[in-house]
């Protein structure tokens, strides 16, 4: 039985909750791999970012992939609030992971929205009714459809290309 099989629990990566800076003195996030988030049937986030100003989340791995998993929703990246001058820049986002629930790559409610942009977004699940790449309003399951959300300020030069991860 794989470590968290029977969790039903939220499992979090990284997760701020009404942690602001500024932009002169951002908190960086960096360079972080995120894996092995094994939940039976919890939710699941990569990263959490609720209320919270200047956060700069660059080039993390959130890799989200227990196949075994039997429900609960999955969020690679999600950012809520209404922080100010937050940036998802360079990361990789990979979910494969199994079960009913609903998986997004990028999820966004934020009154104001976070730069999002350069990152690899890999969205290989097929279980459950509904994977997405994005949600910002309402969902997303193509990057062209994401890339077109919120007059196309999402996502311009990313990519859906698989990370081709080596051991």
């Amino acid at each position: 039985n794989a470590p968290g099989a029977s969790l039903t629990a939220a499992a979090n990566g990284i997760y701020f909750l009404g942690a602001s800076a500024t932009a002169a003195e951002p908190n960086i996030i960096s360079n972080n791999l995120i894996y092995n988030l094994n939940s039976g049937s919890g939710t699941v986030y990569g990263i959490y970012n609720s209320g919270g100003s200047s956060n700069y989340f660059y080039h993390n791995t959130v890799v989200l992939d227990h196949a075994a998993s039997t429900a609960g929703t999955t969020y690679g990246v999600y950012i809520l609030g209404t922080g100010t001058d937050n940036q998802v820049l360079n990361n990789i986002v990979y979910i494969s992971r199994g079960g009913t629930g609903t998986k997004y790559c990028l999820y966004y409610v934020a009154t104001n929205t976070p730069v999002s942009n350069y990152n690899v977004l890999n969205m290989l699940s097929t279980g459950g009714t509904a994977n997405h790449l994005g949600f910002f309003g309402s969902a997303q399951s193509t990057l062209a459809d994401w890339q077109a959300v919120n007059g196309g300020i999402f996502d311009l030069n990313s990519t859906t290309n698989d990370p081709d991860f080596a051991n």
